[in-house]
């Protein structure tokens, strides 16, 4: 976990309480809008921890983490973003 963290300290970092992956998207400024969320996302220009995700009724929440707590988001070839699960 320290070696991705290490990896991916230079790319915007965001904090989510979890919720509907389209929602979530868009409050961290990864895509403009629900609209342009859901054309990424049927395009599959999406991923999260690797993963391609097509689903626009994803939930974010602890299970789709890594070690409970990050998200690493992949938009298209090269821009990464990681999020942080706040969880009280």
């Amino acid at each position: 976990m320290k070696d991705l963290l290490a990896g991916l300290k230079d790319v915007p970092h965001f904090e989510t309480e979890g919720g509907p992956v389209m929602d979530v998207l868009v409050a961290a400024g990864i895509c403009s809008s629900k609209r342009e969320a859901r054309e990424f996302l049927s395009n599959g220009s999406l991923s999260l921890n690797g993963t391609q995700i097509k689903a626009t009724d994803l939930v974010i929440d602890a299970n789709t983490t890594l070690g409970g707590k990050y998200i690493v988001v992949r938009r298209g070839k090269k821009k990464y973003y990681l999020g942080e699960l706040i969880t009280e």
